[in-house]
């Protein structure tokens, strides 16, 4: 009989944990995003989310977002801003690659855009 009571009362918890309600919240361009379609996603070691999107990149603080396109840094040769990929570096820094193959990184609220391969992204990808 014990056993019983024992097994019952494991089966009401896990139906008990297995009914918790979350709240989603579905953020938009509405809302301040540069695109709708989310291609990449990274949450970095200060909480920050990154969203790679078809049109730049956007990072959200939990309130707001701010939006980083290629075309905002005046090289000609780095303007596409449909971001495949984002990776955090060892020292926190934020690496992004294009669908064209440049690669971004964010240093002090400014980036630089590199043309061709790089070793950082290779390196990940080959993990």
């Amino acid at each position: 009989m014990p056993l019983l009571v024992l097994i019952f009362l494991l089966m009401v918890s896990l139906c008990v944990r297995a009914n918790e309600n979350y709240i989603v919240k579905h953020y938009s361009i509405k809302d301040g995003m540069s695109q709708n379609t989310v291609m990449a996603i990274l949450q970095d070691k200060q909480g920050y989310m990154w969203f790679g999107t078809w049109d730049g990149l956007n990072r959200f603080d939990g309130y707001n977002f701010q939006v980083y396109k290629a075309k905002n840094n005046g090289v000609e040769m780095c303007v596409n801003n449909r971001v495949n990929f984002i990776y955090e570096d060892d020292a926190e820094q934020i690496w992004w690659s294009t669908y064209d193959g440049h690669y971004f990184k964010i240093d002090n609220g400014m980036f630089d855009c590199f043309v061709g391969t790089s070793k950082v992204f290779q390196n990940r990808l080959d993990k």
